[in-house]
């Protein structure tokens, strides 16, 4: 990872039942959408999933 993309990262590290979990992230160059665009999409298209999928 060259000192460009180290400036754009972001790194997590969480703790669940004494495992320890490291996530980082980095941002490309190219990025059309936004991370909250992203996100924004996928809670809808689950919602219309879950409402596709209920019995009535």
């Amino acid at each position: 990872m060259d000192n460009k993309s180290k400036e754009r990262s972001h790194k997590t590290e969480t703790e669940i039942d004494g495992t320890v979990y490291i996530v980082e992230s980095v941002s490309a160059d190219a990025a059309k959408d936004t991370m909250y665009g992203k996100v924004k999409k996928l809670i809808l298209d689950h919602a219309k999933l879950s409402e596709n999928s209920k019995v009535s």
